[in-house]
């Protein structure tokens, strides 16, 4: 996880790293099949369900659920902290 304005502004952490119930919003995406389904830069994600033990993570894209293997989850990195706090304030 890398802090990105060393002032507990929004970091960088890979996909399969969110709890349960965290938003983040898409940083990086080096996977086609992932960008396909929706998961491109700056599209707001939600964790749905991530269980270490599984190989998949379920993840909600606006009103779509998608289960992304663990070790493409790795690849895509995350923006977790103010921007992702002030959407989702906004659309709740």
């Amino acid at each position: 996880m890398t802090d990105t304005t060393g002032e507990g502004g929004p970091w960088l952490t890979e996909l399969d790293a969110l709890a349960d119930g965290g938003e983040a919003m898409v940083s990086a995406c080096p996977s086609r099949k992932a960008r396909e389904m929706g998961l491109t830069p700056g599209v707001q994600v939600r964790m749905m369900r991530n269980r270490r033990r599984e190989h998949a993570v379920v993840v909600a894209v606006e009103d779509a659920r998608f289960m992304v293997a663990r070790a493409v989850a790795r690849t895509i990195l995350v923006a977790v902290g103010t921007q992702a706090r002030v959407a989702s304030h906004a659309t709740g």
